[in-house]
Protein backbone atom coordinates (compact mmCIF):
# COMPACT_ATOMS: atom_id res chain seq x y z
CA UNK A 1 0.00 0.00 0.00
CA UNK A 2 1.28 3.45 -0.91
CA UNK A 3 2.08 5.47 2.20
CA UNK A 4 4.48 8.13 3.40
CA UNK A 5 7.91 6.73 4.15
CA UNK A 6 8.21 8.53 7.50
CA UNK A 7 4.65 7.74 8.60
CA UNK A 8 3.02 4.61 7.17
CA UNK A 9 -0.36 5.77 8.47
CA UNK A 10 -0.18 8.81 6.18
CA UNK A 11 -1.79 7.67 2.94
CA UNK A 12 -1.89 9.65 -0.32
CA UNK A 13 -5.13 11.42 -1.19
CA UNK A 14 -7.48 10.07 -3.83
CA UNK A 15 -10.09 11.93 -5.85
CA UNK A 16 -13.55 12.06 -4.32
CA UNK A 17 -15.28 9.99 -7.02
CA UNK A 18 -13.12 9.20 -10.05
CA UNK A 19 -10.65 6.67 -8.65
CA UNK A 20 -7.21 6.45 -10.26
CA UNK A 21 -5.75 5.31 -13.59
CA UNK A 22 -5.23 1.90 -11.98
CA UNK A 23 -9.04 1.67 -12.00
CA UNK A 24 -9.54 3.21 -15.45
CA UNK A 25 -7.11 0.85 -17.19
CA UNK A 26 -7.84 -2.29 -15.18
CA UNK A 27 -8.74 -5.58 -16.85
CA UNK A 28 -12.38 -5.02 -15.92
CA UNK A 29 -12.45 -1.77 -17.92
CA UNK A 30 -10.12 -2.46 -20.87
CA UNK A 31 -12.02 -3.78 -23.93
CA UNK A 32 -12.00 -7.54 -24.42
CA UNK A 33 -9.09 -7.67 -26.86
CA UNK A 34 -6.78 -5.73 -24.55
CA UNK A 35 -4.96 -6.44 -21.30
CA UNK A 36 -2.12 -4.86 -19.37
CA UNK A 37 1.01 -5.64 -17.35
CA UNK A 38 3.07 -3.69 -14.84
CA UNK A 39 6.45 -4.52 -13.35
CA UNK A 40 9.69 -3.11 -11.99
CA UNK A 41 12.55 -3.05 -14.49
CA UNK A 42 16.25 -2.27 -14.58
CA UNK A 43 18.36 -0.05 -16.78
CA UNK A 44 22.11 -0.62 -16.94
CA UNK A 45 23.27 2.97 -16.70
CA UNK A 46 26.75 2.11 -17.93
CA UNK A 47 25.43 1.60 -21.45
CA UNK A 48 21.80 2.82 -21.21
CA UNK A 49 20.40 -0.61 -22.03
CA UNK A 50 17.53 -2.60 -20.57
CA UNK A 51 18.69 -5.38 -18.24
CA UNK A 52 17.20 -8.84 -18.70
CA UNK A 53 15.30 -9.14 -15.39
CA UNK A 54 11.93 -7.74 -14.40
CA UNK A 55 10.72 -7.90 -10.80
CA UNK A 56 7.39 -7.96 -9.00
CA UNK A 57 7.40 -7.22 -5.28
CA UNK A 58 4.90 -9.05 -3.08
CA UNK A 59 4.34 -8.43 0.62
CA UNK A 60 3.93 -11.53 2.78
CA UNK A 61 1.31 -11.45 5.53
CA UNK A 62 3.01 -10.55 8.79
CA UNK A 63 0.97 -13.30 10.51
CA UNK A 64 2.44 -16.04 8.32
CA UNK A 65 4.15 -18.30 10.88
CA UNK A 66 5.88 -20.45 8.28
CA UNK A 67 7.78 -17.64 6.59
CA UNK A 68 10.37 -17.68 5.17
CA UNK A 69 10.24 -20.85 3.07
CA UNK A 70 11.08 -21.84 -0.50
CA UNK A 71 8.50 -24.58 -1.14
CA UNK A 72 7.44 -24.01 -4.74
CA UNK A 73 3.99 -25.56 -4.44
CA UNK A 74 3.08 -23.54 -1.36
CA UNK A 75 4.50 -20.33 -2.80
CA UNK A 76 2.56 -20.80 -6.04
CA UNK A 77 -0.67 -21.30 -4.10
CA UNK A 78 -0.12 -18.11 -2.09
CA UNK A 79 1.05 -16.15 -5.15
CA UNK A 80 -2.08 -17.02 -7.11
CA UNK A 81 -4.19 -15.85 -4.19
CA UNK A 82 -2.45 -12.46 -4.25
CA UNK A 83 -2.09 -11.87 -7.98
CA UNK A 84 -4.50 -14.33 -9.63
CA UNK A 85 -3.18 -17.25 -11.64
CA UNK A 86 -4.30 -15.62 -14.89
CA UNK A 87 -2.20 -12.51 -14.26
CA UNK A 88 0.94 -14.43 -13.28
CA UNK A 89 0.54 -16.55 -16.42
CA UNK A 90 0.18 -13.40 -18.51
CA UNK A 91 3.33 -11.90 -17.01
CA UNK A 92 5.23 -15.15 -17.55
CA UNK A 93 4.14 -15.36 -21.18
CA UNK A 94 4.95 -11.70 -21.82
CA UNK A 95 8.40 -12.03 -20.23
CA UNK A 96 9.13 -15.08 -22.38
CA UNK A 97 7.96 -13.21 -25.47
CA UNK A 98 10.44 -10.42 -24.63
CA UNK A 99 13.28 -12.75 -23.63
CA UNK A 100 13.18 -11.31 -20.12
CA UNK A 101 13.49 -13.17 -16.81
CA UNK A 102 10.51 -12.63 -14.51
CA UNK A 103 11.15 -12.83 -10.78
CA UNK A 104 8.83 -12.28 -7.85
CA UNK A 105 10.47 -10.85 -4.73
CA UNK A 106 8.50 -11.90 -1.64
CA UNK A 107 9.11 -10.50 1.83
CA UNK A 108 7.55 -9.33 5.06
CA UNK A 109 7.74 -5.64 5.76
CA UNK A 110 10.12 -4.28 8.40
CA UNK A 111 9.84 -1.05 10.37
CA UNK A 112 13.63 -0.82 10.41
CA UNK A 113 15.38 -2.49 7.48
CA UNK A 114 18.74 -1.15 8.61
CA UNK A 115 18.70 -2.95 11.95
CA UNK A 116 15.99 -5.59 11.48
CA UNK A 117 16.12 -6.71 7.84
CA UNK A 118 13.73 -9.40 6.65
CA UNK A 119 14.72 -12.36 4.44
CA UNK A 120 13.60 -12.10 0.82
CA UNK A 121 12.54 -15.08 -1.28
CA UNK A 122 13.13 -14.81 -5.01
CA UNK A 123 10.79 -16.91 -7.16
CA UNK A 124 11.64 -17.23 -10.84
CA UNK A 125 8.52 -17.60 -13.02
CA UNK A 126 8.45 -19.57 -16.26
CA UNK A 127 6.40 -18.89 -19.39
CA UNK A 128 3.47 -20.92 -17.99
CA UNK A 129 3.25 -18.72 -14.91
CA UNK A 130 4.65 -21.43 -12.65
CA UNK A 131 7.54 -21.11 -10.22
CA UNK A 132 10.63 -22.57 -11.86
CA UNK A 133 13.01 -22.03 -8.94
CA UNK A 134 13.25 -20.33 -5.56
CA UNK A 135 16.08 -18.84 -3.57
CA UNK A 136 16.15 -17.22 -0.13
CA UNK A 137 18.25 -14.06 -0.06
CA UNK A 138 19.45 -11.52 2.45
CA UNK A 139 19.04 -7.77 2.09
CA UNK A 140 22.73 -7.62 1.18
CA UNK A 141 22.14 -10.15 -1.63
CA UNK A 142 19.28 -8.07 -3.03
CA UNK A 143 21.36 -4.90 -2.94
CA UNK A 144 24.10 -6.68 -4.87
CA UNK A 145 21.53 -7.87 -7.44
CA UNK A 146 20.20 -4.34 -7.84
CA UNK A 147 23.66 -2.88 -8.43
CA UNK A 148 24.59 -5.68 -10.83
CA UNK A 149 21.47 -5.11 -12.91
CA UNK A 150 21.79 -1.30 -12.72
CA UNK A 151 25.42 -1.18 -13.83
CA UNK A 152 26.66 0.01 -10.44
CA UNK A 153 25.54 2.28 -7.60
CA UNK A 154 22.07 3.77 -8.08
CA UNK A 155 20.33 6.34 -5.86
CA UNK A 156 17.08 8.34 -5.80
CA UNK A 157 17.85 12.07 -5.68
CA UNK A 158 19.21 13.65 -2.51
CA UNK A 159 16.43 12.80 -0.07
CA UNK A 160 15.05 9.53 -1.42
CA UNK A 161 11.38 8.69 -1.75
CA UNK A 162 8.61 10.52 0.10
CA UNK A 163 5.87 7.96 -0.61
CA UNK A 164 6.32 4.31 -1.51
CA UNK A 165 4.36 1.03 -1.59
CA UNK A 166 6.86 -0.66 0.74
CA UNK A 167 9.19 0.23 3.58
CA UNK A 168 11.94 -1.67 1.76
CA UNK A 169 11.82 0.77 -1.15
CA UNK A 170 11.83 3.69 1.28
CA UNK A 171 14.92 2.32 3.02
CA UNK A 172 16.82 1.55 -0.18
CA UNK A 173 16.05 4.98 -1.65
CA UNK A 174 17.93 6.79 1.11
CA UNK A 175 21.63 6.52 0.46
CA UNK A 176 21.93 2.74 0.14
CA UNK A 177 23.44 2.94 -3.34
CA UNK A 178 20.99 0.23 -4.38
CA UNK A 179 17.63 1.90 -4.95
CA UNK A 180 14.83 -0.48 -5.87
CA UNK A 181 14.12 -0.28 -9.61
CA UNK A 182 11.32 1.95 -10.86
CA UNK A 183 8.25 0.51 -12.50
CA UNK A 184 6.22 0.90 -15.62
CA UNK A 185 2.72 1.85 -14.53
CA UNK A 186 1.12 -0.04 -17.40
CA UNK A 187 1.91 -1.55 -20.77
CA UNK A 188 -1.27 -2.04 -22.78
CA UNK A 189 -1.19 -5.33 -24.70
CA UNK A 190 -3.31 -6.77 -27.48
CA UNK A 191 -4.83 -10.27 -27.35
CA UNK A 192 -1.50 -11.76 -28.48
CA UNK A 193 0.39 -9.92 -25.71
CA UNK A 194 1.99 -7.55 -28.22
CA UNK A 195 2.65 -4.18 -26.54
CA UNK A 196 0.67 -1.22 -27.87
CA UNK A 197 1.49 1.65 -25.49
CA UNK A 198 3.31 2.57 -22.28
CA UNK A 199 1.40 4.60 -19.69
CA UNK A 200 2.92 6.80 -16.98
CA UNK A 201 0.54 8.08 -14.28
CA UNK A 202 1.20 11.60 -12.96
CA UNK A 203 -0.72 12.99 -10.00
CA UNK A 204 -1.83 16.59 -9.75
CA UNK A 205 -2.15 17.09 -6.00
CA UNK A 206 -2.34 20.84 -5.39
CA UNK A 207 -5.79 22.43 -5.32
CA UNK A 208 -6.35 26.02 -6.56
CA UNK A 209 -5.96 27.25 -2.98
CA UNK A 210 -2.21 26.48 -3.18
CA UNK A 211 0.21 29.01 -4.66
CA UNK A 212 1.92 26.31 -6.73
CA UNK A 213 -1.35 24.97 -8.15
CA UNK A 214 -1.15 23.95 -11.81
CA UNK A 215 -4.41 23.45 -13.75
CA UNK A 216 -4.69 20.06 -15.40
CA UNK A 217 -4.85 21.76 -18.81
CA UNK A 218 -1.36 23.19 -18.19
CA UNK A 219 0.23 19.93 -17.06
CA UNK A 220 2.96 18.90 -19.50
CA UNK A 221 6.19 16.91 -19.62
CA UNK A 222 8.43 20.00 -19.48
CA UNK A 223 7.32 20.56 -15.88
CA UNK A 224 9.07 17.32 -14.95
CA UNK A 225 11.68 16.76 -17.65
CA UNK A 226 14.58 17.14 -17.66
CA UNK A 227 14.20 18.21 -14.02
CA UNK A 228 13.40 16.62 -11.64
CA UNK A 229 12.38 13.36 -13.38
CA UNK A 230 14.94 12.94 -16.16
CA UNK A 231 16.00 9.46 -15.11
CA UNK A 232 12.40 8.27 -14.70
CA UNK A 233 11.42 9.26 -18.24
CA UNK A 234 14.69 8.18 -19.82
CA UNK A 235 14.06 4.76 -18.27
CA UNK A 236 10.66 4.59 -19.92
CA UNK A 237 12.17 5.64 -23.24
CA UNK A 238 14.82 2.91 -22.94
CA UNK A 239 12.04 0.39 -22.27
CA UNK A 240 10.12 1.78 -25.26
CA UNK A 241 13.15 1.42 -27.53
CA UNK A 242 13.77 -2.13 -26.32
CA UNK A 243 10.19 -3.14 -27.08
CA UNK A 244 10.28 -1.31 -30.41
CA UNK A 245 13.39 -3.22 -31.51
CA UNK A 246 12.06 -6.53 -30.22
CA UNK A 247 8.58 -6.31 -31.75
CA UNK A 248 9.56 -4.14 -34.72
CA UNK A 249 6.77 -1.63 -34.13
CA UNK A 250 6.29 1.83 -32.66
CA UNK A 251 5.15 1.82 -29.04
CA UNK A 252 4.16 5.29 -27.80
CA UNK A 253 4.48 6.63 -24.27
CA UNK A 254 1.53 8.54 -22.79
CA UNK A 255 1.45 10.65 -19.64
CA UNK A 256 -1.85 10.29 -17.82
CA UNK A 257 -2.30 13.39 -15.64
CA UNK A 258 -4.96 12.99 -12.97
CA UNK A 259 -5.98 15.24 -10.04
CA UNK A 260 -6.53 14.09 -6.48
CA UNK A 261 -8.00 17.28 -5.04
CA UNK A 262 -11.69 17.86 -4.34
CA UNK A 263 -13.57 19.79 -6.99
CA UNK A 264 -11.35 18.81 -9.93
CA UNK A 265 -13.22 17.59 -12.98
CA UNK A 266 -10.73 16.83 -15.78
CA UNK A 267 -7.78 14.58 -16.59
CA UNK A 268 -5.27 14.87 -19.43
CA UNK A 269 -3.57 12.47 -21.84
CA UNK A 270 -0.29 13.55 -23.45
CA UNK A 271 1.87 11.74 -26.01
CA UNK A 272 5.63 11.74 -25.25
CA UNK A 273 8.06 11.65 -28.17
CA UNK A 274 11.80 11.98 -28.80
CA UNK A 275 15.04 10.12 -28.18
CA UNK A 276 16.43 9.10 -24.79
CA UNK A 277 17.76 12.26 -23.17
CA UNK A 278 15.72 14.51 -25.46
CA UNK A 279 12.08 13.76 -24.75
CA UNK A 280 9.24 16.21 -25.29
CA UNK A 281 5.47 16.40 -25.42
CA UNK A 282 3.76 16.02 -28.77
CA UNK A 283 1.41 19.04 -29.00
CA UNK A 284 -0.53 17.37 -31.82
CA UNK A 285 -1.51 14.35 -29.73
CA UNK A 286 -3.03 15.51 -26.47
CA UNK A 287 -6.55 15.43 -25.07
CA UNK A 288 -8.54 16.55 -22.03
CA UNK A 289 -11.31 14.29 -20.74
CA UNK A 290 -13.85 14.67 -17.92
CA UNK A 291 -12.99 12.61 -14.87
CA UNK A 292 -15.03 9.40 -14.88
CA UNK A 293 -17.96 8.91 -12.56
CA UNK A 294 -18.65 5.28 -13.47
CA UNK A 295 -17.28 2.35 -15.46
CA UNK A 296 -18.80 3.57 -18.72
CA UNK A 297 -16.91 6.86 -18.44
CA UNK A 298 -13.73 4.98 -17.47
CA UNK A 299 -14.06 3.05 -20.71
CA UNK A 300 -14.25 6.32 -22.64
CA UNK A 301 -10.86 7.29 -21.23
CA UNK A 302 -9.30 3.96 -22.19
CA UNK A 303 -10.78 4.30 -25.67
CA UNK A 304 -9.31 7.81 -25.94
CA UNK A 305 -5.83 6.38 -25.34
CA UNK A 306 -6.40 3.52 -27.78
CA UNK A 307 -7.44 5.97 -30.53
CA UNK A 308 -4.30 8.06 -29.90
CA UNK A 309 -1.92 5.15 -30.49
Amino acid sequence: MWAKCDDRNDLPNNHEYSGTPDDWFSDTILPGNYTGVSFDFFVNWKNYSLSDEIWIKTIVDDKNKYWPHTNKSSLEHDLYKCESKQYVERLGSFAKLCNLNLKYQLFKESKDWGNSPQPIVTAAINSDGKIASTNQKSLRDIKQDIQRLSGGIVNVGEKGLTYSPTTLECYLSRGSGAAWPGDVDLIILDKNLIPLAILEYKKNTKAPTYKNHVPISQETLSRYYPKPDKRKYDRLAILRDFLKAHFKKEIPIFNIYFPTWKGSTYMKIEHIIGKVGHLQANPENVTLRPLPKDKREMLRITMSVLTMI
